[in-house]
């Protein structure tokens, strides 16, 4: 049992305590030895003030869950020990911060995006249209081959047709109705070029 009225707790008396059901006498005597030094610890690794008290009382949870667990060996007396943990939990919410305004940084600089992203819509529309005008057995066959990268025999089970070389024959047929739709309009042709050709 630890007296109030004392203004030091060994080492053995803090552990004790943290082990306990009650660690409210042995908080307050950590809080009351060591929390100012922690803020000005939190202030000079470029923290605030408001930093410090959040991070002073993590590392207590912290160092609690840890004696409780029979992890700390006794290696280094009680303030180190807080001390490092204090160190860890800072350089953590340091990382965590980083990472939160790289992601900040990407949103607010969305105009790039969201102009790739319109010019990525504007490029399937022109696409739609091309293939729309094909028919929609042409732009299944042709969507199938060349950007979803299925074989003959797997586009075949999607068809009726008799066999492999029909549907090679329709493909070939496909091809040629797409070459001249393009050949008459180059706009389009130069649309495509712009949106998938990049130097």
């Amino acid at each position: 049992m630890i007296d109030k009225d004392r203004n030091q707790l060994s080492d053995i008396e803090i552990i004790s305590g943290l082990e306990g059901n009650d660690v409210t006498v042995t908080v307050e005597f950590l809080y009351a030895q060591y929390f100012k030094e922690i803020i000005e610890v939190v202030k000079y690794m470029g923290g605030s003030e408001e930093d410090g008290a959040d991070v002073f009382q993590e590392a207590v949870l912290v160092m609690i869950e840890k004696i409780r667990e029979k992890r700390f060996r006794g290696d280094s007396s009680v303030k180190t020990y807080l001390f490092g943990i204090v160190k860890n939990q800072w350089l953590m919410e340091l990382r965590t911060r980083e990472r939160r305004k790289k992601r900040e940084e990407q949103y607010m600089s969305g105009e790039p995006y969201i102009q790739n992203t319109l010019e990525y819509k504007k490029s399937n529309a022109d696409l739609n249209n091309l293939f729309n005008q094909l028919g929609e057995v042409c732009k299944r066959i042709l969507v199938g081959f060349y950007f979803e990268n299925k074989s003959m025999k797997a586009l075949l089970d999607q068809f009726e047709f008799k066999n492999e070389q029909v549907l090679r024959n329709r493909k070939n047929s496909c091809m040629r109705k797409l070459k001249e739709i393009l050949s008459t309009n180059k706009n389009l042709i130069q649309s495509l070029k712009s949106d998938f050709i990049y130097e």
